[in-house]
Protein backbone atom coordinates (compact mmCIF):
# COMPACT_ATOMS: atom_id res chain seq x y z
CA UNK A 1 0.00 0.00 0.00
CA UNK A 2 2.93 2.30 0.84
CA UNK A 3 4.25 1.95 -2.41
CA UNK A 4 1.48 2.78 -4.25
CA UNK A 5 0.72 5.81 -2.73
CA UNK A 6 4.41 6.94 -3.04
CA UNK A 7 3.96 6.18 -6.99
CA UNK A 8 0.56 8.23 -7.16
CA UNK A 9 2.37 11.02 -4.82
CA UNK A 10 5.48 10.90 -7.66
CA UNK A 11 3.42 11.09 -10.61
CA UNK A 12 1.15 14.16 -9.03
CA UNK A 13 4.30 16.43 -8.82
CA UNK A 14 5.94 15.55 -11.96
CA UNK A 15 5.34 19.02 -14.34
CA UNK A 16 3.69 18.63 -17.37
CA UNK A 17 7.13 19.61 -19.36
CA UNK A 18 9.41 16.94 -18.01
CA UNK A 19 10.74 15.92 -20.71
CA UNK A 20 12.10 18.62 -22.01
CA UNK A 21 15.49 19.70 -20.81
CA UNK A 22 15.32 22.51 -18.00
CA UNK A 23 18.20 24.57 -18.96
CA UNK A 24 17.50 28.04 -20.00
CA UNK A 25 17.94 28.94 -23.99
CA UNK A 26 16.91 25.29 -24.56
CA UNK A 27 14.93 25.52 -27.77
CA UNK A 28 13.32 21.96 -28.02
CA UNK A 29 10.81 20.26 -30.24
CA UNK A 30 7.36 19.15 -28.29
CA UNK A 31 6.32 15.71 -30.51
CA UNK A 32 2.94 15.61 -27.54
CA UNK A 33 2.12 19.54 -28.67
CA UNK A 34 3.81 19.12 -32.15
CA UNK A 35 5.61 22.83 -31.67
CA UNK A 36 8.99 24.29 -30.95
CA UNK A 37 9.26 25.54 -27.09
CA UNK A 38 12.19 27.46 -25.36
CA UNK A 39 12.86 27.81 -21.76
CA UNK A 40 14.08 30.72 -20.59
CA UNK A 41 15.12 30.04 -17.06
CA UNK A 42 11.79 29.84 -15.22
CA UNK A 43 9.23 29.32 -17.63
CA UNK A 44 8.53 27.21 -21.04
CA UNK A 45 7.20 29.12 -23.86
CA UNK A 46 5.73 28.33 -27.49
CA UNK A 47 7.08 29.56 -30.42
CA UNK A 48 4.79 32.10 -31.83
CA UNK A 49 2.85 29.76 -34.94
CA UNK A 50 0.85 30.78 -37.92
CA UNK A 51 -1.32 29.25 -40.40
CA UNK A 52 0.54 26.46 -42.65
CA UNK A 53 -1.11 25.56 -45.71
CA UNK A 54 2.25 23.13 -47.61
CA UNK A 55 2.24 19.61 -46.40
CA UNK A 56 5.51 18.23 -44.97
CA UNK A 57 6.10 14.90 -43.83
CA UNK A 58 9.58 14.92 -41.42
CA UNK A 59 8.44 16.11 -37.93
CA UNK A 60 10.25 18.99 -35.98
CA UNK A 61 12.35 19.77 -39.02
CA UNK A 62 13.55 23.46 -39.17
CA UNK A 63 13.83 25.51 -42.23
CA UNK A 64 14.72 28.89 -43.24
CA UNK A 65 12.95 30.10 -46.47
CA UNK A 66 15.47 32.94 -47.60
CA UNK A 67 12.67 34.24 -50.48
CA UNK A 68 9.80 35.18 -47.59
CA UNK A 69 12.86 35.82 -44.69
CA UNK A 70 10.71 33.25 -42.05
CA UNK A 71 11.49 30.72 -40.63
CA UNK A 72 8.89 27.46 -40.63
CA UNK A 73 9.38 24.25 -38.88
CA UNK A 74 6.72 20.65 -39.79
CA UNK A 75 4.72 19.94 -37.25
CA UNK A 76 4.12 16.18 -38.85
CA UNK A 77 1.86 16.93 -41.43
CA UNK A 78 2.13 20.43 -42.77
CA UNK A 79 4.79 23.35 -42.34
CA UNK A 80 3.88 26.05 -39.84
CA UNK A 81 5.33 29.32 -40.19
CA UNK A 82 7.03 30.93 -36.79
CA UNK A 83 5.43 34.04 -36.29
CA UNK A 84 7.41 36.91 -34.06
CA UNK A 85 7.51 40.24 -32.75
CA UNK A 86 9.85 42.51 -35.36
CA UNK A 87 12.15 43.94 -32.62
CA UNK A 88 14.36 47.28 -33.54
CA UNK A 89 17.53 45.62 -33.24
CA UNK A 90 19.27 44.76 -36.13
CA UNK A 91 21.19 41.62 -36.84
CA UNK A 92 24.39 43.04 -39.12
CA UNK A 93 22.83 40.60 -42.18
CA UNK A 94 23.19 37.18 -40.33
CA UNK A 95 19.76 36.16 -42.32
CA UNK A 96 18.62 32.58 -41.19
CA UNK A 97 20.22 32.63 -37.87
CA UNK A 98 19.06 31.80 -34.73
CA UNK A 99 20.16 33.47 -31.53
CA UNK A 100 19.26 33.31 -27.86
CA UNK A 101 19.49 36.39 -25.69
CA UNK A 102 17.27 38.99 -23.80
CA UNK A 103 15.54 35.45 -22.38
CA UNK A 104 14.04 34.83 -25.96
CA UNK A 105 15.11 33.17 -28.90
CA UNK A 106 14.94 34.97 -31.73
CA UNK A 107 15.84 35.07 -35.68
CA UNK A 108 17.87 37.33 -37.91
CA UNK A 109 15.71 38.00 -41.31
CA UNK A 110 18.33 39.76 -42.95
CA UNK A 111 17.72 42.84 -41.52
CA UNK A 112 16.31 43.19 -37.72
CA UNK A 113 16.05 40.28 -35.36
CA UNK A 114 12.77 38.31 -34.68
CA UNK A 115 11.67 37.36 -31.40
CA UNK A 116 10.32 33.96 -31.80
CA UNK A 117 8.63 34.67 -28.48
CA UNK A 118 5.18 35.45 -30.66
CA UNK A 119 3.15 38.19 -29.98
CA UNK A 120 0.63 35.56 -27.54
CA UNK A 121 2.56 33.11 -26.23
CA UNK A 122 2.58 32.94 -22.88
CA UNK A 123 4.22 30.96 -19.79
CA UNK A 124 3.69 27.32 -19.87
CA UNK A 125 4.75 26.46 -16.58
CA UNK A 126 6.62 28.45 -14.11
CA UNK A 127 8.75 26.08 -12.16
CA UNK A 128 9.88 28.29 -9.30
Amino acid sequence: MHILIWLLLFFIFIPPESALAQQQGTLEYDYGDHLYKFYNGSQWFEVGTGVGVILCSQEAALDFVPALSIFRFCNGSVWVPVVGTLTLSGCGGSKGTIEYFNNSFHYCNGLLWINMKGPLSGGLLNIN
